[in-house]
């Protein structure tokens, strides 16, 4: 992002980021292992300012402690707090794909966010055969584009650590086609750790919108125990976080 201004900011800024996003759009959230950490917060912030949030937990990345975490945070009632939101479990490429159908076949969305957790993974597992991940990770984008087109706010969190031929094709083509594009990443200047944090807007009352945030300090770590981890269902709904 040559050119583009630079800030200093405390990471607890961060959480309110998602506050200017324009949720009739869709926004990929990406960089190190800490998107995790933060998509949690920004889903917490959300939950506060109304919305109802769903979570497409598509790898064990939802930490149902980090909630109450968040919760406690803003002061809220854990217990209602919690039941805010929705959690569903996808783990194979055509439960995504007919997850984020369904989504399409709803309503209203004036109060409803979408969150969906390392999207692309399972599309280049082992058990898929490559042309199948490509084909089925290439229908992933397509309705990710159809749900943008109608408005309907989707926040696809996904690391960049993979190195599959698939991803390194197809997720550029996601970015690309997303309104919103956050990046988050750490660098070391001499002893000093630093997180940066990328921002990208591509349609704003101003046209293009683009700034980075500086952190100090390292990482806060990898996820923990995750809701579901070691679950029986392979998939579905649960009411509450």
């Amino acid at each position: 992002m040559k050119g583009v201004s630079t800030y200093k900011a405390d990471r607890r800024a961060l959480a309110t980021v998602i506050q200017a996003w324009d949720r009739s759009s869709l926004g990929v959230l990406t960089g190190n292992a800490e998107i995790y950490r933060l998509a949690h917060s920004w889903i917490a912030n959300l939950v506060g300012s109304g919305f109802r949030v769903h979570v497409i937990d598509c790898a064990i990345r939802f930490n149902v402690y980090r909630m109450i975490e968040e919760a406690n945070l803003l002061g809220a009632d854990v217990h209602e707090f919690l039941m805010t939101g929705v959690v569903q479990r996808a783990f194979t490429p055509y439960q995504i794909l007919d997850v984020c159908r369904g989504i399409l076949d709803r309503g209203n969305f004036s109060h409803e966010i979408y969150f969906i957790l390392a999207p692309s993974k399972q599309f280049f597992d082992g058990d898929v055969k490559s042309q199948e991940g490509y084909f089925l990770l290439q229908k992933l984008i397509a309705v990710f584009a159809r749900m943008q087109e109608r408005g309907i706010p989707l926040v696809a969190v996904e690391s960049q650590k993979y190195k599959h031929n698939t991803f390194q094709i197809l997720f550029p083509e996601l970015r690309r086609i997303a309104n919103a594009n956050w990046e988050y990443n750490t660098f070391a200047f001499g002893r000093e750790t630093f997180q940066r944090f990328d921002v990208s807007y591509k349609k704003t009352v101003v046209g293009l919108t683009q700034y980075r945030l500086e952190i100090s300090g390292g990482e806060n770590g990898k996820n923990g125990n995750a809701l579901f981890e070691g679950g029986g269902r392979d998939w579905g709904q649960a009411t509450g976080f």
